[in-house]
């Protein structure tokens, strides 16, 4: 899993937890450096933050799958969002592709493996 948060400290905190789940996380919290480093087919999914300095999250997903249309893409945030200029710039994007902040970690894991779930139902 990609995971891109531009608070330290969620980062940290979230990264961690998540691989207790057994995930493996590569973990920024610079959306630039994350893009940089990306390559085709080293993540199943990205967790992005859409609000982020230089680079805001619907942008950084949009490059991102140039490189990898494989991706799936979840965003979250604990503010409101645009989902018609999300699925305007994003359209394949799967229909819970958006986790409102504040969530455990438990829950967001959650919220991914019901998106996994589903994908192989289909």
């Amino acid at each position: 899993m990609l995971f891109v948060e531009d608070e330290k400290d969620i980062v940290f905190v979230f990264s961690k937890g998540i691989q207790r789940y057994g995930y493996e996380v590569g973990a920024y919290n610079d959306p630039v450096k994350a893009l940089l480093e990306f390559e085709r087919g080293s993540y199943d999914l990205a967790l992005l933050d859409i609000r982020m300095p230089n680079l805001d999250g619907v942008e950084l997903a949009h490059r991102l799958m140039q490189k990898d249309p494989s991706l799936a893409v979840f965003f979250w945030s604990a503010f409101e969002y645009d989902e018609l200029k999300v699925r305007g710039i994003l359209p394949h994007l799967s229909d819970h592709f958006f986790i409102q902040k504040p969530k455990t970690i438990a829950e967001v894991v959650k919220h991914i493996e019901t998106h996994f779930e589903d994908k192989q139902k289909a």
